[in-house]
């Protein structure tokens, strides 16, 4: 049986329509006296940056008109409409009960599955390696409350130094598919049916190298990997350079693309992701934004993507706040944000959610 998964860049018009009824009602008829009523957009409109708090690592769910963004240390946000600033939620946990000392929630990642939202998360502290790992969570609510279930695999058991960053992703047979890793291999494994661990044994887990080089950090190479599909390719989306400097910070968003799920992914010029300084530009640091990188996907119903990362604001770097820029794509078919750069105190227009 394929799995369901609503996860951000698989949710298509057609899966909105499936699920949601494409604006709350049923389908128009015959003796529908409203089938003729234009659609009504939702303003969108926007400024980068969306908040000003503390919003690291961000993962973007779409579900229906609203947008939950998922951080670092557990917190939760709502976005209603792109106009208004993020709503904060009740928090989801900030620590849990195994992995390394004073180890935190960081960077998680946020699926559903058949009925049920998984919330997957890396136990990590700083300069943590065998202990950091991956656990989840689940609910039947986006918005919880959620259940802890531990462990789900750590660096030692699984071979995968700096074992953070999980990004959960279905294939068009329905297999669910983990990356993970940061700056010492990213790696892409096979999870069971309903997502909850993993597809064989920890010993044999079947993972395959998709980015970056194994060894000690090395921060030329990537973390925070997230995988789409488009038009036949499946885009794997990193983070290179130093994440946490404030203003000093050299974060930047590379993409590379393959045929596979599994790779090899590679660049415009057919150069392996798997080393040093590989993959497109997505987004670089500008005089007003330092750092921009970790992101995710959300695509609206123009089937436009959207990506959402954070950044430092360059002149006062007190935390890394919430962005989003719309992605163009080049003749060689790599998205990339427009000039290169994040947009700044600028009005743009946002997604386009329709009711």
């Amino acid at each position: 049986m394929k799995n369901k998964l609503a996860k951000v860049g698989l949710l298509t018009a057609s899966i909105l329509c499936a699920t949601t009824s494409c604006g709350g009602g049923s389908t128009p008829n015959d003796d529908d006296p409203g089938k003729d009523e234009p659609t009504e957009e939702i303003d969108n409109s926007y400024e980068n940056p969306l908040s000003n708090s503390d919003i690291a690592d961000p993962t973007a769910v779409r579900v229906g008109n609203d947008v939950y963004i998922f951080c670092t240390g557990g917190n939760v946000y709502k976005i209603e409409e792109f106009s208004k600033r993020p709503k904060e939620l009740n928090k989801i946990v900030r620590t849990v009960a195994w992995g390394p000392s004073q180890s935190a929630i960081w960077a998680p990642d946020v699926v559903k599955v058949n009925d049920t939202w998984i919330y997957y998360y890396s136990n990590s502290n700083w300069g943590a390696t065998e202990e950091t790992g991956i656990g989840y969570m689940t609910a039947d609510n986006i918005e919880g409350p959620w259940t802890d279930h531990g462990k789900m695999f750590d660096s030692g058991e699984i071979g995968v130094e700096n074992s953070i960053d999980p990004c959960v992703v279905a294939d068009d047979d329905g297999q669910l598919w983990m990356s993970w890793g940061s700056f010492q291999g990213l790696y892409i494994v096979p999870l069971n049916e309903d997502g909850t661990g993993l597809k064989y044994t920890i010993e044999d887990s079947h993972k395959i190298l998709i980015g970056g080089v194994v060894g000690p950090w090395n921060g030329a190479t990537y973390e925070g990997s997230y995988i789409r599909k488009k038009d036949g390719y499946w885009y794997l989306f990193a983070s290179q350079g130093t994440c946490c400097d404030g203003a000093n910070s050299t974060y930047h968003v590379k993409v590379a693309r393959s045929r596979s799920i599994t790779g090899p992914y590679v660049d415009a010029e057919g150069v392996d992701f798997r080393g040093e300084d590989r993959g497109e530009l997505v987004v670089k640091g500008n005089r007003y934004v330092a750092g921009p990188g970790h992101n995710s996907i959300i695509v609206d119903d123009n089937d436009d993507w959207w990506i959402v990362y954070h950044g430092y604001d360059a002149m006062f770097p007190m935390g890394r706040n919430l962005y989003i820029d719309k992605l163009e794509w080049d003749d060689n078919g790599f998205p990339y944000v427009e000039n290169y750069e994040p947009s700044f105190e600028e009005e743009k227009d946002g997604p386009v959610f329709k009711n």
